[in-house]
């Protein structure tokens, strides 16, 4: 069963001056969805905070077999759509060691996908996070976690070289398809 996207054409907001979220703006939105999905489905907090911190994509976070162990402090990751292979280090991810993740191991072969996106919805619904599309505004999905890695990596200055290599990006634009996505706050 597909996700439904309720969407607001932008053609019927002109009225609005909408700004868009800062990157510090959205990170707080971005600790409020982890915060909500903690309290609302707690089994699913561990892989919303790993895909938090690297900017997985979903398919990435759910496939186990992607996710190979370097060495106890590094983990490789094979990305999706023929992308750069990622290697990144546990402390980056928000583990002490590979050991320390071998509870998220289990759960990314145990939870249905479909549950966390769901969840993730009710989320982004519940903190009133919106994202302008080319077909006007809709609530993001969890790819919001990739979009706000790259643009925190960016204000920390960044060479969009260093991004790419870091999420496994190599399509430069859809890098600035992340660096220019815009996001706000609760329509009114």
């Amino acid at each position: 069963m597909a996700l439904k996207i309720r969407t607001v054409p932008q053609s019927l907001l002109p009225a609005l001056d909408l700004v868009p979220l800062s990157v510090n703006q959205l990170e707080a939105y971005a600790g409020e969805i982890l915060e909500f999905i903690q309290q609302y489905r707690r089994e699913f907090y561990g892989l919303a905070v790993l895909q938090y911190n690297c900017g997985c994509r979903i398919n990435e976070l759910f496939q186990r077999n992607r996710w190979t162990v370097v060495n106890q402090s590094t983990l490789q990751i094979q990305p999706q759509k023929g992308n750069n292979v990622r290697v990144l280090p546990c402390s980056d991810l928000g583990f002490a060691n590979a050991n320390a993740m071998a509870a998220i191991f289990t759960d990314m072969e145990r939870l249905p996908k479909g549950q966390y996106e769901r969840c993730f919805s009710r989320a982004v619904d519940h903190v009133g996070l919106w994202r302008l599309y080319e077909y006007g505004y809709a609530r993001p999905s969890s790819h919001l976690f990739r979009h706000l890695k790259v643009k925190k990596m960016a204000a920390e200055n960044f060479s969009v070289e260093q991004i790419g290599q870091y999420i496994g990006e190599k399509n430069l634009d859809n890098l600035n398809y992340y660096l220019n996505s815009q996001y706000f706050s609760e329509l009114r």
